[in-house]
């Protein structure tokens, strides 16, 4: 039922615009998935 409801949202283009809430709310900027592979690479090996 949850992957109906995301998949819906995003068929009706509600999904595509971002803010920068969570970036306000954690004081800080997010990292790029390249900087989160890199800083965890011993997960990934």
């Amino acid at each position: 039922m949850v992957m109906l409801a995301l998949y819906t949202v995003a068929k009706l283009g509600k999904a595509d615009k971002t803010t920068d809430k969570l970036s306000r709310l954690l004081c800080k900027e997010p990292i790029s998935f390249s900087q989160f592979v890199e800083d965890y690479n011993d997960v990934w090996v």
